[in-house]
């Protein structure tokens, strides 16, 4: 899933960043009958590092295609979202 998004290009930058979201730690825990706490944080924690280190290459390379060496960045919403 992570590939396909990086791959085909998409305009809207701040989709994109939402799609690359995993759950969060609370919204897993509501997901469960018994929450086990210290679980969730380590298989989350393994998760986001196996994604990290399966497709640096790629999020290097989409890295590298989304900066712009003239513009200068200003973070606001207008700045997230634009394509460039």
């Amino acid at each position: 899933m992570f590939t396909y998004i990086l791959t085909h290009k998409m305009d809207d930058r701040f989709l994109l960043s939402e799609m690359l979201l995993l759950p969060t730690e609370n919204y897993i825990g509501e997901q469960m009958a018994i929450v086990d706490v210290d679980a969730i944080h380590h298989v989350r924690e393994f998760i986001l590092t196996e994604i990290a280190t399966q497709l640096q290459p790629l999020f290097m390379q989409v890295y590298g295609d989304n900066q712009s060496k003239l513009a200068t960045y200003a973070f606001n919403i207008e700045e997230v979202a634009s394509a460039n």
